[in-house]
């Protein structure tokens, strides 16, 4: 189905490849479309090129339909905008969602993450531009390989703006020849200057004809039940939610596969999430963290303090200083989301490393050069060479590798290489382009130590293969004194060799219970948070299954939903208050005999949380509070975050003890 032509039906719906099965769905859309459905008029418009060519000040023609009074700074990082575009043949107005994306370097890999297929692109380019000398002026041909690459389904229309600076050349660069990646992507081309509104009406027209062609995507019929669950989302006005808010309003609009649709609205560009990532919180607002996380990247904001001062190297400490004004909890949210998204990587990580002391490595801000060349010294007779030759190299090809062996191996990473010692041998990578200023031509040269060369071959094959969007790249391998040789394609198939680089499922389940009174409900989220954070922490060692009343569902008994939890925990935890050992309260009532019980026979953990002043040692005092510090009260600690932290240590403690049981 995939790249199938079907009028009506979302392409995220088909697909992202030809081995996608797409029968779930398809059997989801069509379910919750047969309860009724509404038109939804909307596309993403994505604004790319270099620096200074105009594309925030296109935006802001586009948004107030007139040329703006005062010129503007660069972009740094992403802004989004919404406008409105009228098409003839429709009653209602397409909105499109403008995308500017900052066309300095140091956010081309970053801005991967962003860039969408099945929208349209307006790449700009400009003959003359007040970019920064230093600044790489890449060709509109490195841009179109890119949405190519990222985007193969896109439309694009190429806008050479700025013609009131100079307008010598022709509206389509002479680069882009007819056998290059991306070439029939392009529907139109025109000339405009934002700046003097000069050829803004040819540039909507432009628009509209290419709406015109792909209406079949941009007017949908999709599920009520769907745009319900939209609707509300924007209404609450939040940054994030936690993945169980997201299903309550699910299973109220009627929806009942909301970890499918979960991923359904992250494909098409509506919130940001990853199962088990940013401690199971949906961005929301990904304006928000866009620019949270960008600040790291503006010369005129952190850069300069984490490249030249902390030389990439950035500490949990330091996070404070980057992003003062929001707590810790949101902080782990800014920093777990740059690791999942490739930004950022964490070598070496323990549970019991205080946060402050965390150590984060962020590619794009490393030194430029390393002592590790030098110790590596000359080849050696035995030495093997692995290069790959691509004639696009993207940066963040570049950094997701070192990200993943530095992750996986320590080592020592500069910005275009990392040495570092593996199961099989040593690796020295260097990263190199033929002419950075002219061709985006470049290669990735793994020289190879060791005794098991074959399997680290394979290993880093295969991870080249993973990383890449594309195979238009050739490998060559050179044994020792004998001839490089080209290599056939890479086929995972083929060998039976395994490495730390394989990804690692966990193949166990632990399930939570949290037992409260929903008086202490804000504690209850509270420690919800901390057991997130545990459960990313041990997300390559075991799933945890986390569960307290508000996963319930409306209409059924609650003694059905909540006691078949409670008996099949593998951890239970109390939230103690006088509220929580009121006997009239079905905590105390119903659950917490339950749990004692099956403490006293099964021997399952129960850990009771000490939140507020109460007589619990009568009842509780031979269970073990998750630290010693913890058979102080909440109200007895001079930090509520020196509480939690503590909490979250001792319950991360005994989870780890259960997994080697």
């Amino acid at each position: 189905m995939y790249r199938n032509p079907v009028c009506g039906i979302p392409s995220a719906l088909l697909g992202s490849n030809e081995h996608e099965a797409c029968e779930e769905n398809l059997r989801n859309y069509w379910l919750d479309l047969a309860n009724g459905s509404e038109k939804q008029r909307q596309l993403k418009v994505q604004l790319v090129g270099n620096g200074r060519v105009g594309k925030t000040t296109l935006a802001y023609a586009l948004e107030r339909k007139r040329a703006s009074s005062e010129s503007f700074k660069s972009t740094h990082g992403i802004i989004i905008k919404e406008i409105q575009q009228a098409l003839d043949s429709e009653e209602k107005p397409v909105t499109l969602q403008l995308w500017d994306f900052g066309g300095q370097e140091i956010y081309h890999a970053t801005h991967r993450l962003f860039l969408s297929d099945d929208c349209l692109y307006l790449l700009l380019w400009a003959e003359e531009t007040e970019e920064h000398p230093d600044e790489t002026r890449h060709p509109v041909s490195y841009w179109l390989e890119l949405i190519h690459d990222l985007a193969p389904n896109s439309q694009v229309i190429i806008v050479k703006n700025q013609i009131d600076r100079s307008d010598r050349l022709p509206t389509r660069p002479a680069e882009l020849t007819e056998d290059m990646p991306g070439i029939k992507q392009i529907r139109q081309e025109v000339k405009i200057s934002a700046m003097q509104y000069r050829g803004m009406p040819t540039l909507r027209g432009a628009i509209e004809s290419v709406i015109e062609e792909l209406k079949h995507k941009v007017c949908l019929e999709l599920p009520t039940s769907w745009l319900q669950v939209q609707h509300e989302l924007k209404q609450l006005d939040q940054n994030t939610i936690p993945f169980t808010h997201f299903k309550q309003l699910c299973i109220k609009a009627g929806i009942d596969h909301a970890e499918w649709f979960v991923g359904y609205l992250h494909k098409t560009g509506v919130l940001f999430y990853q199962e088990g990532a940013f401690q199971d919180q949906i961005i929301l607002n990904q304006d928000w963290v866009i620019k949270a996380v960008y600040r790291i990247f503006d010369p005129d904001d952190q850069r300069s303090f984490i490249e030249d001062d902390l030389k990439g190297h950035f500490k949990g400490r330091h996070a404070k200083i980057v992003w003062s004004e929001v707590d810790e909890i949101e902080r782990n949210i800014y920093l777990d989301f740059m690791r999942n998204c490739g930004i950022c990587y964490e070598p070496n990580r323990k549970h019991d490393t205080p946060f402050a002391d965390r150590i984060f490595i962020i590619p794009a801000l490393l030194p430029e050069s390393s002592t590790a060349k030098t110790v590596w010294g000359n080849t050696r007779a035995d030495d093997w060479k692995l290069d790959i030759v691509y004639p696009f190299l993207h940066r963040s090809i570049i950094e997701r590798i070192i990200l993943r062996l530095g992750e996986t191996y320590q080592g020592e990473p500069w910005r275009t290489g990392i040495f570092c010692n593996t199961e099989y041998g040593q690796v020295l990578l260097e990263c190199t382009y033929r002419d950075k200023q002219q061709s985006t031509q470049g290669q990735l040269n793994f020289h190879l130590r060791g005794n098991q060369l074959a399997p680290l071959v394979y290993a880093l094959r295969k991870l080249v293969s993973e990383i890449s969007p594309h195979r238009r790249y050739q490998e060559f391998l050179q044994q020792g004194k004998t001839n490089r040789a080209a290599l056939p394609e890479f086929k995972a198939a083929e060998e039976n060799f395994s490495s730390r680089l394989d990804p690692i499922e966990p193949t166990k389940t632990l399930k939570l219970f949290i037992s409260y009174s929903r008086v202490d409900r804000d504690h209850k989220l509270t420690l919800e948070k901390h057991l997130r954070l545990i459960k990313e922490a041990l997300k390559h060692q075991v799933k945890l299954d986390i569960w307290s009343d508000h996963l319930m569902d409306a209409g059924e008994g609650v003694n059905d939903q909540i006691l078949p939890e409670l008996r099949s925990a593998d951890l239970i935890l109390l939230l103690v208050s006088p509220d929580f050992l009121d006997p009239e309260r079905y905590s105390c009532r119903v659950e917490l005999p339950i749990a004692l019980e099956r403490h006293e026979k099964e021997g399952i953990p129960v850990a009771p949380v000490i939140i507020r002043h109460t007589h619990w040692q009568a009842r509780l005092g031979h269970l073990t509070v998750p630290t010693k510090e913890n058979a102080n009260p909440l109200e007895d600690w001079s930090s509520a975050d020196k509480f939690w932290g503590s909490v979250q240590s001792g319950i991360h403690t005994k989870i780890e003890k259960l997994l080697k049981t």
